[in-house]
């Protein structure tokens, strides 16, 4: 068992250490994944753990304190600079980050323009805040002339700088709100003429999130870490390393735009990082841009040719010219996706697949029956053990506006782990 202990992250623990990160509808792990996740590694040696598309690794930040090794991936630069605040290297040098942080930032905004309060902007950050963020990120060595935003965070001063900017982004940004709470829409009051007070404040509040890790978790352990060895999911090469397990919980197939559920923190980091991640909505797994998309001649699993079939068919509106392009884009890259992981695990090792089925009208599309036969072609993989739970809690649900609205009332979940023969 991973530190001996049954639960890999405490409910009680969840709850207090997730603050002051940001929680998001279909985001990280649940205790009942991270459960299953724990038995099946109880069956295998190693301290390497890879996820391929971690999101803000809440749950596996916390197996870092257990001791363990982390890798993150993730197309978006920022959530993966939230994610390395979790890292429990941090914690003996948090003095001496807080002492230089302040008084870089204060060098960053010696200057600037600072906001107007109560001035209508339209976007998610105002001018002035943009310019403090780009001298921030310039003053810790995000200015170089590296190939992607990724690779600037290579610098421990630049990632923990943008951390805490992407801490701090929902002070920072101009936004209001939807009956959907997953959403926000950018623009409107400025809210803070300046990077620093809101800054000050993400930053006493990681701090107190790291002493809480260190006294709450049971046997806490500095001698874990959290690295970063990739973007993209499709061209990570691991960093050199073939791990003891990849887990994943790659996004869902139902046209959420996660680039967006995330606005404030990625216009936050893009402003730091000096980059343009505007791209990261067409280049996401689930994209729900379709128009344009070129698909490739490759063919998918049985069932999911059936199900693509039968949405084409379909007499609604768009079914054919989007839906079915939609449910297709997502299917193959998510193929492609899962060949990419294979080759990450070990002799031994294991791939860990949390996903879910989604359903057009009356058409299920059967995401899990297409990671198992994906996994399959692999034959140095089998499947060792799994789990199936329906879902009735989840966005879309029930939207405030609408209360006698429901959007599906379940979806399907699959725990599957897949053994790499030795």
């Amino acid at each position: 068992m991973l530190g001996g202990h049954r639960s890999v992250v405490p409910i009680g623990l969840q709850r207090r250490g997730q603050s002051p990160f940001f929680s998001r509808a279909y985001g990280g792990y649940t205790d009942e994944q991270m459960a299953f996740a724990e038995d099946c590694r109880a069956l295998i040696p190693g301290s390497r753990i890879c996820d391929p598309m971690s999101g803000q690794a809440f749950a596996l930040g916390c197996l870092a304190w257990r001791g363990l090794h982390v890798f993150l991936a993730d197309l978006n630069p920022a959530l993966l600079a939230l994610a390395t605040l979790r890292d429990p290297r941090l914690f003996d040098r948090r003095k001496h980050l807080r002492t230089s942080l302040l008084s870089t930032v204060a060098r960053a905004v010696r200057g600037a323009k600072h906001a107007s309060m109560g001035n209508i902007v339209s976007g998610w950050l105002d001018d002035s805040l943009q310019e403090q963020l780009r001298n921030l990120g310039a003053l810790t060595g995000a200015r170089s002339k590296r190939s992607s935003a990724l690779s600037l965070l290579e610098n421990d001063r630049c990632r923990f700088a943008c951390g805490i900017s992407v801490l701090a982004a929902r002070k920072l940004c101009s936004f209001g709100t939807t009956d959907n709470l997953t959403w926000l829409r950018p623009g409107g009051l400025v809210r803070e003429i300046s990077i620093a007070s809101a800054l000050e404040e993400g930053l006493t509040a990681w701090e107190a999130f790291v002493e809480t890790m260190s006294q709450d978790l049971p046997r806490a352990r500095l001698d874990g870490s959290i690295d970063l060895v990739g973007g993209d999911v499709l061209n990570l090469d691991g960093g050199g390393y073939r791990y003891d397990c990849v887990i994943t919980s790659p996004p869902y197939a139902n046209r959420l735009d996660y680039t967006r559920m995330w606005g404030p923190e990625t216009s936050v980091a893009e402003a730091f990082l000096g980059c343009d991640l505007g791209n990261l909505q067409k280049l996401q797994i689930g994209s729900n841009i379709v128009r344009g998309q070129q698909h490739a001649l490759e063919r998918l699993p049985r069932p999911i040719e059936a199900a693509l079939r039968n949405i084409a068919d379909d007499s609604a509106p768009y079914s054919r010219t989007y839906y079915e392009p939609f449910f297709r884009n997502y299917a193959l890259q998510l193929q492609s996706a899962l060949r990419r992981m294979g080759t990450l695990v070990r002799p031994g090792g294991l791939l860990l697949v949390f996903v879910r089925d989604t359903v057009r009208r009356d058409f299920v599309v059967p995401t899990g029956d297409l990671v198992r036969a994906v996994v399959a072609q692999d034959k140095t993989f089998r499947l060792f053990k799994k789990a199936e739970i329906s879902v009735r809690s989840h966005i879309g649900l029930r939207q405030q506006r609408y209360r006698s609205a429901l959007h599906g009332i379940a979806q399907r979940e699959h725990f599957l782990a897949f053994r790499k023969r030795a």
